[in-house]
């Protein structure tokens, strides 16, 4: 009975794209935007793949503390250089609805929004630790200023974009600059959200946010309004489900699940870890607590660009088969829609293992702070020779054959490899690995080649003078920069 009330809700409340007036779950991804900026071309490129795999949801995250890659109109001093103009922007929802994407826009409202509070107009709206680094923060909910720069950006935002859903944000907020009581501050958060919520409506948008603070603090999800979507997100490869049919009990209309192929956890590529998360959502979907799923992609400085395809692809066939993962399935529609030919036995071979290219990410952040000494670690050494090994069996094993189409596909996924196996390598010489003088040799001159291989794959679908390809606009994110890790890998291996 519940799973049928939640089917009627979903219908009044879900319909995308080119075919209006036909119910479907929601399937989309979420691209990060706001933190690197890339190519106008690749969102072009982006819809283009997506409905490839009859997905319908866009989530266009284009504010956040890096930045604001959209201009709004009475806000443009805010915007990045590149930013897509209001024009630019109504151009590429047309051409997404031609493709039956409906892109929402995810507009940061309370944290994660130095994008306002770093400009000195708005510095004394910032709540938090203000340093050179980054770190949880907010814009000040008690400042009546806050409302008012929100209230005329949401209205902004809300007629530059068509789409009935607006998202607020509203994740990871932090308060402690206030000082107040858990009560206190679960009241002056609420309140303050709540007030989003009501210039969303009144805009005759439907709210979505994200419900991590709902998950912290039930208290919250019993004062907030009961008008607005719920995003669930959680990055961990065995998620199970939690307080989801609760919140639906509580009047919320609908929950959409937000895995990750790139989050803090996730690097270079969709690795194995990703595709779980991904998994362990779905079933959310399949089983009728959640209206549908949205796969999140975070910091495009962490990964090859065009690698990521197989993910995006990953969740959309997910979604549309309704079923557990059949990946020998998934296989064959891959190597049939993206390179045109049939699944030979090599090329099932190396997407079967390619995911397990997947290193911790603390590997990343202690490369950023120098720490590279495993061989007091028995586990970690483990790790990296587990990738290590993939890495050559995948490099030594390469599916021979040509594709028809996405030849740039193939080679980034043969790039990542490549990544992979002189980040593993590299650790393990650091780490006091024994190797022969021309072994080191070789791994060295191989380093070099990856570094100049991404650097040139940057170029291609980023903007080749983006500070960030080779500097990080927060330091302690450095680690989030896989160009800057392989070049640092290059400094500190400089006396082997």
């Amino acid at each position: 009975m519940k799973k049928c009330l939640l089917f009627l809700a979903v219908i009044a409340l879900f319909s995308c794209g080119a075919d209006k007036g036909h119910e479907k779950t929601i399937n989309g991804i979420m691209i990060d935007c706001s933190r690197l900026l890339e190519q106008h071309e690749y969102y072009y490129r982006l819809i283009d793949f997506m409905s490839d795999w009859d997905m319908n949801t866009l989530l266009l995250h284009f504010s956040d503390d890096h930045g604001l890659s959209v201009v709004i109109p009475g806000f443009e001093q805010l915007a990045h250089p590149r930013a897509f103009t209001p024009e630019e922007i109504q151009k590429l929802i047309s051409y997404g609805e031609t493709k039956g994407i409906e892109i929402i826009p995810e507009l940061e409202v309370f944290g994660h929004t130095r994008y306002i509070t770093d400009h000195p107009d708005y510095h004394h709206l910032f709540l938090g630790d203000r340093t050179g680094n980054i770190s949880f923060n907010a814009l000040d909910p008690l400042n009546p200023e806050s409302i008012a720069v929100m209230e005329s950006m949401i209205a902004a935002v809300a007629d530059m974009f068509p789409s009935q859903y607006f998202h607020l944000g509203c994740d990871e907020v932090n308060l402690s600059a206030l000082g107040l009581s858990k009560e206190n501050e679960t009241k002056v958060w609420s309140d303050y959200v709540n007030t989003m919520i009501g210039i969303a409506v009144d805009r005759g948008k439907t709210p979505i946010i994200w419900n991590d603070h709902l998950q912290k603090n039930m208290a919250i999800a019993e004062y907030l309004r009961k008008d607005v979507l719920l995003m669930e997100w959680n990055y961990v490869p065995d998620y199970k489900p939690k307080n989801l049919e609760r919140f639906l009990e509580m009047g919320y209309p609908a929950i959409i699940m937000a895995p990750s192929i790139s989050c803090y956890l996730l690097r270079v590529l969709p690795s194995r870890p990703g595709l779980m998360n991904t998994d362990a959502m779905a079933a959310s979907v399949r089983e009728g607590t959640a209206a549908g799923l949205v796969n999140t992609i975070w910091l495009p400085m962490r990964y090859i660009q065009d690698a990521m395809w197989y993910g995006i692809a990953y969740s959309g066939f997910l979604i549309n088969s309704d079923r557990v993962m059949d990946v020998h399935l998934f296989h064959r529609a891959f190597a049939r829609k993206v390179f045109g030919v049939p699944l030979s036995k090599g090329l099932e071979y190396y997407l079967n293992r390619w995911p397990d290219l997947h290193l911790d990410y603390r590997f990343y952040i202690n490369l950023a702070n120098n720490r590279t000494d495993y061989s007091d670690q028995p586990e970690k050494m483990e790790e990296l020779r587990d990738v290590y090994d993939v890495s050559m069996q995948l490099i030594d094993q390469q599916p021979r054959f040509r594709p028809r189409k996405n030849g740039s596909v193939l080679n980034a996924m043969y790039l990542t490899t490549d990544v992979m196996h002189v980040l593993s390598e590299g650790l393990l010489l650091l780490s006091g690995e024994k190797r022969t003088p021309e072994q080191v040799r070789l791994w060295r001159e191989k380093l070099l080649t990856v570094i100049e291989a991404v650097d040139t794959e940057w170029d291609k679908g980023r903007y080749p003078d983006d500070p960030a390809k080779y500097e990080a606009k927060f330091p302690n994110q450095a680690h989030s920069h896989l160009l800057i890790m392989l070049k640092k890998l290059e400094i500190l291996s400089i006396d082997l």
